[in-house]
């Protein structure tokens, strides 16, 4: 029996910027599935958070976390 992972959080902004600006941006993934017999030892890991921040600065300016990763208890649909 396969149980799925988490889809990861949803976060939106409205952000002013000049032209030119530039963003960096990393984008996560969903939590991992978890195969065949799953127990503590082989659930599926988590998925990455996504971000979004002004190049050259410290924090991100928008931030979602990822998916978390499923395990032998994973039963309901959809896990965020």
């Amino acid at each position: 029996m396969a149980y799925k992972g988490g889809q990861g959080a949803l976060s939106w902004g409205i952000f002013n910027m000049s032209n030119g600006t530039t963003i960096d941006v990393v984008v996560g993934q969903s939590g991992n599935t978890c195969q065949g017999s799953c127990n503590s030892q082989s659930d599926g890991g988590g998925g990455g958070g996504s971000f979004i921040w002004l190049a050259g600065a410290d924090e991100p300016i928008l931030a979602a976390g990822g998916g978390g990763g499923a395990s032998s208890q994973s039963t309901g649909s959809p896990y965020r």
